[in-house]
């Protein structure tokens, strides 16, 4: 289903909101890079730009309060699980007032919810969210991140060990491929 554009405008406003909150340096340029990465995948492979863009600008809103900038590799996985929880529950709260579904609710919320629990992906809508993601992760040049030199290339020796190879999308393994080569 097509996202319409003046509620798309809602979203990603109170996206921006909430990723300020959190680490504004890296989640607001790595979400919106994130939902074009999405919008590609979607166009490519196929899904619900509703459900899927809608969970895509919210998926890192769980971070606000937890890391600051400048916190280490370290604290940031600490606190995967935890802005995954914190996320999927503030997504219900935000999306009721918007007109969608209590379906499209527990979808989206449960897309926040797992969206960095890659090993388990079951539907392409949790395929697509943990591409778009994980794309927008290594895209050091629009979404460059705060991460020391010592700790980005532990991150991406963590990234080439557990995420490429869960990468399982014709458009996404091109995207991977465009990115990797840069890094």
């Amino acid at each position: 289903m097509k996202l319409e554009k003046q509620l798309e405008d809602q979203i990603k406003e109170i996206a921006l909101e909430e990723l300020e909150k959190g680490k504004p340096d890296f989640n607001i340029p790595h979400t919106i890079l994130a939902v074009e990465y999405m919008r590609k995948l979607i166009s490519n492979e196929g899904g619900d730009e509703r459900i899927l863009i809608t969970a895509i600008y919210l998926h890192d809103i769980g971070y606000a309060g937890l890391i600051k900038n400048g916190t280490g590799l370290a604290d940031r996985i600490d606190a995967k699980k935890l802005h995954m929880i914190k996320g999927s529950k503030k997504s219900k709260e935000l999306l009721k007032p918007l007109g969608f579904t209590k379906k499209e609710i527990q979808e989206i919320s449960n897309l926040i919810l797992t969206h960095d629990t890659f090993e388990n992906n079951k539907t392409h809508n949790e395929q697509l969210m943990f591409e778009a993601d994980s794309l927008a992760m290594i895209n050091r040049d629009r979404a460059p991140g705060t991460f020391s030199e010592e700790d980005m290339k532990a991150f991406l020796k963590f990234f080439k060990r557990l995420r490429i190879p869960l990468i399982k999308t014709k458009t996404g393994k091109q995207i991977f491929e465009e990115l990797w080569t840069k890094l």
